[in-house]
């Protein structure tokens, strides 16, 4: 998976063999941000908010393979997008 990511956003930066998460990177809990990264009241309590440029297809396979669920924008434009999706 990190070798196809890293072709895919070759232009932005590398992507390293461990991924670090840090409060910077989760929801706020505030009442400005209503996004919660744990919703206790859904029966797929756990989600992940990925933005538009780093979202892709084979990212969400590979979340849902671990049991995360993920909620994210496809770019159709992006060089490497297969248009059969």
């Amino acid at each position: 998976m990190v070798n196809k990511m890293q072709v895919h956003h070759l232009t932005g930066w590398t992507v390293l063999s461990v991924f670090s998460f840090n409060e910077g990177v989760l929801a706020s809990l505030s009442k400005r941000n209503s996004t919660r990264m744990f919703r206790p009241d859904m029966p797929h309590r756990y989600a992940v908010v990925i933005d538009p440029v780093y979202s892709s297809i084979l990212l969400a396979i590979e979340l849902l393979a671990k049991n995360v669920y993920v909620i994210a924008t496809i770019i159709t434009s992006r060089p490497g997008f297969a248009m059969m999706v």
